[in-house]
């Protein structure tokens, strides 16, 4: 998805934005999460007498990827019913994976 959108969020969208990210996940938190809150929510209202805030989105770039036939094989030689039985020296061996083209299409809200 090509960047550079300027994107307007409510504070409420913007704290759901950064609690969306790994890295700022609620429980990462833990019982210090509501004072987190509080402290973005007073930095976006210094930020913004209307409330509202702006962000310019970036570049985002998705790649699938599926188990390459040597690597179908569970744990213990079962073998998912759909796939090819793969010899135990492979099994063995580290998995490798194999790009999977994937066609996206991208609407307007």
């Amino acid at each position: 998805m090509a960047g550079g959108l300027v994107v307007e969020r409510s504070a409420d969208e913007a704290v759901a934005s950064v609690f969306s990210l790994s890295s700022a996940a609620p429980h990462l938190f833990g019982d210090r999460r509501g004072a987190f809150e509080r402290d973005l929510r007073g930095l976006l209202r210094e930020t913004s007498a209307t409330g509202r805030s702006s962000e310019r989105t970036r570049d985002i770039r998705l790649e699938l990827r599926r188990p390459s036939p040597s690597s179908r094989a569970r744990p213990g030689g079962s073998v998912h019913p759909r796939q090819p039985v793969v010899p135990s020296a492979q099994r063995r061996g580290r998995a490798t994976w194999n790009p999977v083209p994937v066609g996206l299409t991208w609407t307007k809200a």
